[in-house]
C-alpha cells in the first residue's frame, strides 16, 4: 500500500504518513509513471515538515524522479520552495549536483535562474554553487536568465565571477555529399550512407511540405483531402531509403513543422560494424530553447551490398535519452 504513504506526503497528512510508517509502507517505493518517491512528493508540494519526517526516518535525499530526472534539491528550486532550499542544503545536498537522469543537466542554479527564483539563486551561491557551470547544451545560469528576461536574476548572476563561461563550440558539419540523382528516383548502385541519408531527408522534407500545403489548400476551398494518397507517397519514399524490416508503426498523418528538417547537418559519421553505420544530424537552422533545435540519429545497415536506413531516432540537444521516430 506504499501508494498511500505518497498520497498522504503529497497532502502534507503527517497522521496519515506516520500511520503508513508504522503500517510498513516502503519509504522508498516510486510512482509507476513518475518515478517519485514519498520524499519527492513532498518536497515538490513544499511540505517541509513531512520531509524532515521522511529524512529522519532513512529516505533517500539523493533519487531523482523519471519525468525530466530532477532530484529533492531541483524540485525545490524548480517549485520555488525557498525554505526548503535551505533544509535540503543544511541536510547535506550539494548545490552542484546534477543527476545522472537529469533532463538536460542543469544544476539547481540554472533551474532556478530559468525560473526567475532571484532569492533561491542567491541562497544555491552562499552555499557554493558554481555560476560558471554549463548543462549538457552549454547554457550557462546567466544565459538562461537572459533568455527569459528574468531582470533581476541577470543583474545579481551578473556580479558574480565567472557567470558568463565561453559555451563549448557546436560541432563542425561534415559536408553531404553531392546529389547525383534526382530525389525520389532510383538510388545509384553503391551508394555512401551520407547519401543515403541525406536524400532520404529532402525526399521526406518536400513530401510533407507540400502534402502539407496542399492539404491547407483544399481545407481553404472546402475541398476533400486525399490524406491516403499522400501517406501513400510517404510509404513509397521509405520503401526507397529504408530497409525492408516488418515496422511497427507506420506515418499517419502529416505535421505542420516536417519531421525531417532540410537544414539537418551532419555532424557525425560512424561505422562501428562493416554493415552497420550511424548518421548523427543536427538541425544547423535552430538555436538553444527552439523546439527544433534537436539531433537525429539515423542507423543504416548494408544488406546485399547496399545501404539503407534502418531506423531513427531524436532528441533535443543536451538530452540524454532518445525517442524514435517513424520511419
Amino acid at each position: 500500500m506504499s501508494h498511500l504513504l505518497r498520497k498522504a506526503t503529497a497532502s502534507g497528512d503527517m497522521e496519515k504518513l506516520k500511520a503508513r510508517l508504522d503500517a510498513g509502507d516502503d519509504i522508498e517505493s516510486r510512482d509507476k509513471g513518475t518515478g517519485r518517491t514519498a520524499l519527492l512528493e513532498a518536497v515538490i508540494a513544499g511540505h517541509r515538515d513531512v520531509a524532515a519526517l521522511l529524512i529522519e526516518k532513512g529516505a533517500d535525499l539523493g533519487v531523482s524522479c523519471k519525468a525530466v530526472g530532477m532530484d529533492c534539491l531541483g524540485w525545490a528550486v524548480e517549485t520555488g520552495h525557498g525554505e526548503l532550499v535551505d533544509d535540503l542544503l543544511a541536510w547535506g545536498m550539494d548545490p552542484n549536483r546534477v543527476p545522472a537522469a537529469s533532463f538536460v543537466g542543469a544544476p539547481p542554479l540554472m533551474i532556478a535562474a530559468r525560473q526567475g527564483f532571484v532569492d533561491i539563486a542567491r541562497r544555491l551561491v552562499d552555499a557554493g554553487a558554481d555560476p560558471g557551470a554549463l548543462d549538457r547544451a552549454g547554457r550557462s545560469a546567466l544565459s538562461l536568465a537572459e533568455e527569459r528576461d528574468h531582470a533581476e536574476t541577470v543583474a545579481f548572476l551578473k556580479t558574480l565571477p565567472g557567470s558568463a563561461p565561453v559555451p563549448p563550440p557546436a560541432p563542425e558539419a561534415i559536408p553531404w555529399p553531392a546529389p547525383d540523382y534526382e530525389l525520389g528516383g532510383p538510388i545509384p548502385d553503391g551508394a555512401s550512407p551520407a547519401k543515403i541519408t541525406r536524400g532520404f531527408i529532402l525526399a521526406m522534407h518536400r513530401w510533407e511540405t507540400d502534402a502539407h500545403r496542399a492539404l491547407e489548400e483544399d481545407r481553404a476551398k472546402g475541398a476533400p483531402s486525399d490524406m491516403d494518397a499522400a501517406l501513400a507517397e510517404a510509404r513509397a519514399i521509405r520503401d526507397l531509403y529504408c530497409t525492408a524490416k516488418k515496422r511497427a508503426y507506420t506515418r499517419a498523418g502529416i505535421g505542420h513543422l516536417p519531421d525531417f528538417d532540410g537544414h539537418l547537418a551532419m555532424i557525425a559519421e560512424n561505422c562501428p560494424a562493416p554493415r552497420r553505420c550511424e548518421i548523427l544530424t543536427r538541425n544547423a537552422a535552430a538555436a538553444p530553447g527552439d523546439v527544433n533545435y534537436e539531433e537525429i540519429l539515423f542507423v543504416l545497415l548494408q544488406k546485399r551490398g547496399e545501404w539503407r536506413i534502418d531506423s531513427a531516432k531524436r532528441r533535443l540537444v543536451g538530452q540524454l535519452s532518445w525517442d524514435g521516430m517513424i520511419l
